[in-house]
């Protein structure tokens, strides 16, 4: 599987995650649903960089959201609907 192949997966993956009452099984959600191993690495990469202390720790949720969804934008070339969802899962670690 390519790099666009598996943020596809990965894009689609995160756009069936419907359980936002609980939004702390978002990582271990999609995990479990990755199926390609490439897909399941670049996933734990986009997390890890997702939720780095550096976007968060400084500023207000509201700052932090935007300077993650530039980050993962750039760095991934994600849908910005996919990394939304993937900030929303994010904030609620640091709430």
């Amino acid at each position: 599987m390519d790099h666009r192949s598996a943020l596809n997966n990965i894009e689609e993956t995160v756009l069936t995650f419907q359980t936002w009452n609980m939004p702390w099984k978002f990582e271990s959600y999609i995990s479990n649903q990755l199926q390609n191993e490439n897909a399941l690495m670049l996933f734990k990469n986009i997390w890890k960089i997702a939720a780095d202390y550096k976007n968060w720790s400084k500023y207000d949720l509201c700052t932090g959201e935007m300077i993650t969804l530039n980050l993962l934008k750039e760095r991934f070339d994600l849908t910005e609907n996919a990394c939304k969802r993937i900030i929303k899962a994010v904030t609620y670690e640091w709430r």
